[in-house]
């Protein structure tokens, strides 16, 4: 009774609210409904464009509020008034909305105001002129109980009611309300989506078995997910960064965590905003298959699973070696220990489980106990360039990827001191956020190989194998074993240089050191040091490149995105229909 008759309060305040994101003013037809409805109620609100005139400025009950006059505002840190809102609850609850739509949207000054005024007016009904003016009213009547009256703005002069699920497939660019009678796999990854080639092969290789690809990660909206409309991008910010792991109520708290059972892990896990975020979206969904992207996602797999009870089928995909990735000076033992106790209760939910590097076939099962372990290769999509190689007699050598610290790219730079004059060494690095190291390898190339080393500007992840295979020759890639992860890595970048067609000079990393022994693709230095790889790169002549060159050429038709990754799709696609998998 309480909330009828507080409805019944509502209708009879008489206020109403005109919201639209268009010059309303210049619109003779609407005007003239504004000047309609002025009589209708005591109090109307408008916020629109443009300034206000004729008969519609001339109301006395009606407050105009224009939205191009407000001081435009595209500071970061917009996600306190996001939460204080109430829109990021409400874009839980409705699970048609795109929220990474939501979000862009809320991130414009003018839009953030109108959804301030929209959701804390108490208006008794919100005329809605337009896609994003009808998103708006429907958040504001969700947060007041459905006590708000949405209609749409007319265009005639009929006020036709807004049916709020036929409005949901025409407001947002997935066709969501279509989408969900159609079958859903969920893709989750707390990274910067678009720029992980690997979780973007996954994507787009799924989006051709699936009804709808739902996809949860960090940062912007990747490029080619507009032009398919069965791809429902929800962003979760832009912050990198997930704290789970690290204790911030004290090291004496974290360990009775770790020693404690699932219940006190799982909530220091969601301790994390965008772990907590994560799950609250994943549980909209009635998907088929979850497919979770790096340790952090894995106890998401594991409670989606428990709730579907078992309908929803859960993949793991291992980029890295989670309890070695972080290890080392810096490491972080107690979240090593966290991880290895939540693979205590994760380790048999997984459908299956994937990993990057042969190597790690046999070592994931003792170390987790996980079974069913496949090998997905981060190789990249073939493509067919001319090649011309060392034209002018340079031998080009090309090395791309983040510019991180731990992986000591000095030491490429220093090698190239040793190397003869007809070596120029290009790299292709992504500075991040740790500026000042990026600018401290520029200064060291001018010190000791002035004239060698060429710093390139990046190119989106869509473009780099086209980039490399049109202008470089050999890929180089020397990284010291500083952890066992480094040791047994098996990065993007090295496939990358062999579906480009180039040649591979690496040191005696385990796997990578396997790959081009085996296949003749490029030469292994004895160890990691500048002066050895530079004086092996010494002794190779341009018809040694050149035959590199082919063999890589020869092992592209045999990795490459669309086996690798193609045969990962058809797993998840026969483990969705029939519960079982076949590798």
């Amino acid at each position: 009774m309480g909330g009828i008759n507080q409805m019944i309060k509502l209708r009879k305040s008489r206020r109403a609210l005109v919201l639209s994101f268009s010059e309303i003013s210049g619109r003779q037809e609407a005007c003239k409904t504004i000047v309609s409805l002025s009589k209708e109620y005591e109090h109307l609100q408008v916020i629109a464009f443009g300034e206000v005139s004729g008969e519609f400025a001339e109301c006395q009950n009606v407050e105009y509020i224009q939205l191009d006059a407000l001081p435009h505002s595209d500071k970061a840190g917009c996600d306190d008034l996001w939460v204080g809102s109430g829109l990021d609850e409400v874009a839980r609850q409705l699970s048609t909305i795109d929220r990474g739509i939501l979000r862009e949207l809320f991130n414009n000054c003018f839009f953030r105001f109108a959804a301030i005024m929209a959701v804390s007016g108490g208006h008794g009904v919100i005329y809605a002129d337009g896609e994003e003016a009808v998103l708006l009213a429907r958040c504001a009547n969700l947060l007041s109980g459905g006590r708000t009256m949405v209609r749409q703005f007319p265009q005639d002069n009929r006020y036709a009611p807004v049916d709020l699920m036929e409005t949901s497939t025409c407001l947002f660019r997935s066709k969501s309300f279509k989408l969900m009678k159609r079958e859903t796999v969920v893709v989750v990854s707390l990274s910067p989506v678009a720029r992980d080639c690997r979780v973007l092969r996954q994507i787009h290789f799924l989006s051709e078995r699936f009804g709808r690809v739902v996809v949860i990660g960090l940062g912007n909206r990747p490029d080619f997910s507009d032009s398919k409309p069965n791809i429902l991008w929800i962003s979760l910010g832009e912050n990198a960064c997930c704290h789970w792991g690290k204790s911030r109520l004290g090291g004496g708290f974290f360990s009775r965590c770790l020693n404690l059972g699932r219940k006190a892990l799982l909530a220091h896990y969601y301790s994390d905003r965008r772990c907590l975020q994560a799950s609250l979206i994943v549980r909209q969904f009635r998907m088929r298959l979850l497919i979770c992207n790096d340790t952090d996602t894995l106890p998401l797999g594991m409670l989606a699973a428990a709730k579907s009870r078992r309908f929803t089928k859960v993949v793991f995909d291992l980029h890295e070696w989670p309890t070695e990735q972080y290890m080392g000076e810096d490491g972080d033992p107690e979240r090593v220990r966290f991880i290895r106790r939540i693979f205590r209760y994760c380790a048999r939910v997984p459908g299956f489980t994937t990993t990057v590097a042969d190597s790690f076939l046999d070592i994931f099962p003792k170390e987790y106990g996980l079974k069913k372990i496949c090998l997905v290769r981060n190789a990249p999509g073939k493509i067919n360039l001319p090649q011309q190689c060392a034209p002018n007699g340079k031998i080009r050598m090309i090395h791309h990827g983040g510019c991180s610290a731990g992986r000591e790219p000095e030491r490429m730079i220093e090698a190239m001191t040793y190397l003869e004059d007809r070596f120029v060494l290009h790299l292709m690095l992504i500075p991040g956020q740790d500026t000042e190291y990026y600018k401290s390898l520029k200064k060291l190339a001018a010190e000791k190989a002035p004239g060698k080393v060429v710093f390139e500007e990046p190119v989106p992840a869509n473009m780099i194998v086209e980039t490399l295979a049109g202008n470089y020759d050999l890929g180089l890639y020397l990284l010291p074993p500083d952890t066992p992860n480094h040791l047994h890595a098996l990065p993007n970048k090295f496939f990358d240089f062999i579906v480009a067609g180039l040649a591979v000079a690496v040191g005696p990393s385990l796997n990578m050191a396997k790959y081009a022994r085996e296949h003749g693709i490029g030469w292994v230095a004895d160890d990691f040091e500048p002066a050895t790889m530079a004086r092996m790169l010494n002794s190779l002549t341009i018809e040694d490149i050149e035959q590199a060159r082919l063999c890589s050429m020869q092992l592209r038709e045999q990795i490459n995105a669309e086996k690798e990754v193609g045969r990962f799709a058809e797993m998840c696609r026969t483990l969705a229909d029939t519960g079982k998998v076949v590798a």
